[in-house]
């Protein structure tokens, strides 16, 4: 039994008369890591939707600006889970949103087009794992 367990890199040199102490550090340090990836996760997917709201609005057609205006990001954090929404004509105004977005007969100047939420998150989705991992290796010491 006696030896040198490694997690996260912090080292505990396990001995039989230590035996109950190293195991009681191992734990607290594993639910250290698994605390701070939650959170490293939840940053994650505040930037993830940062980006693709960001890119959606260098594509949503523009007639009045109003849809561009009704562009939102929402975080939710509950129960240790982050969710994220990403939306236009929220509550219904304008209410021309969902047509705009999916009307592919229409004409836009580019680089507006229907579809726009879409080819944002197509776009940022390639860079959802490098995202995450730079998150958690930020906050994860």
């Amino acid at each position: 039994m006696p030896g040198i367990v490694k997690i996260n890199g912090q080292a505990f040199r396990i001995t039989r008369h230590n035996y109950q102490a190293a195991a009681n550090a191992m734990q607290k340090r594993i639910q250290q890591v698994i605390g701070d990836t939650r959170l490293a996760t939840a940053e994650g997917i505040e930037e993830i939707a940062k980006r693709v709201y960001e890119r959606s609005q260098e594509l949503v057609p523009v007639d009045t600006g109003a849809l561009r205006k009704s562009g939102f990001v929402k975080i939710e954090k509950k129960n240790g889970h982050t969710r994220a929404a990403i939306g236009y004509s929220k509550d219904g105004s304008p209410a021309y949103g969902l047509f705009v977005h999916e009307n592919d007969e229409a004409y836009h100047a580019p680089p507006t087009q229907s579809g726009f939420l879409f080819k944002a998150v197509d776009e940022v989705a390639p860079q959802i794992p490098r995202i995450l991992r730079d998150a958690i290796r930020r906050k994860v010491k």
